[in-house]
């Protein structure tokens, strides 16, 4: 496990091998390395020591329902800049995909054939199944009953965090709380990270939360959860897997695929 920023090594669990990049155990590790896997790109690595002769795998991080890659971009430029990473820095040799309708976005997304396109389940959607006990134990460490509804928000994020609108309709359900507590309901919301500092002056009330840090896996979280409020977030293809109610909340849909991202599904 490489990581960048020092202060991740005491947030790694000691049960995985993980060694800071930039240290020269690191360096050398990413040197010798035949084959790196990814979330986002290479750089979660020292993007320099990825070479043709190695072997790059991207994960990604979410099934998409909006645009990614090279379809995410607005003008022609943005484009054929994204085409010349694909072909050079970011050349993926594999792409998992956990379905067949997203095989033709990814291999448009990141300029892959169909035959680099890994069929395989998100290692992440493990956590979604998780014992009965250890649902318990995280609804206790939130301070959340057995009989709250536990309901969680997870807005995706505009323009990379420089659109607070996600934040001030947020704050349109504080008119809520004492609805939501009459009904023992526990609304929590997990801003994008892009977000977080949108964020920061949302005052809590007895049933809304904001959580920033989490000292437990958000998939886990979603698997001791009651149901999901989302928008083009691809979290809710991953929730599906419960069997739980989704609700779908585009407040700004139009303005959304003109000005930010399209949409690869109605």
């Amino acid at each position: 496990w490489i990581y960048k920023e020092k202060s991740l090594a005491y947030e790694i669990p000691p049960e995985f091998k993980s060694i800071y990049a930039y240290s020269m155990s690191g360096l050398i590790t990413q040197l010798k390395a035949k084959v790196f896997i990814s979330t986002l790109n290479t750089s979660d690595f020292i993007p320099f020591f990825v070479t043709p002769r190695n072997i790059v795998v991207q994960l990604w991080h979410g099934s998409p329902l909006k645009n990614i890659g090279i379809d995410s971009r607005k003008t022609i430029v943005r484009k054929m800049l994204d085409r010349l990473r694909f072909m050079t820095l970011d050349k993926y040799t594999y792409c998992l995909s956990p379905a067949a309708i997203f095989d033709d976005k990814f291999a448009s997304a990141f300029l892959l054939k169909k035959e680099n396109i890994l069929r395989s389940a998100y290692p992440r959607n493990m956590s979604l199944f998780i014992s009965d006990q250890r649902k318990k134990q995280i609804r206790d460490s939130l301070n959340i009953s057995e009989d709250t509804v536990l309901v969680l928000y997870l807005p995706t994020h505009r323009k990379e965090g420089n659109d607070s609108s996600v934040y001030t309709k947020s704050l349109e359900l504080s008119k809520y709380d004492d609805v939501l507590h009459h009904h023992n309901i526990q609304f929590i919301i997990k801003p994008h990270f892009y977000d977080i500092d949108n964020f920061r002056l949302f005052k809590d009330s007895s049933s809304i939360k904001v959580l920033f840090d989490l000292d437990i896996d958000l998939y886990e979280l979603l698997a001791s959860s009651d149901a999901l409020v989302t928008d083009y977030s691809s979290v809710f293809f991953d929730y599906e897997l419960l069997r739980k109610p989704i609700f779908i909340f585009p407040f700004d849909l139009d303005e959304y695929i003109a000005s930010d991202r399209g949409m690869y599904f109605d």
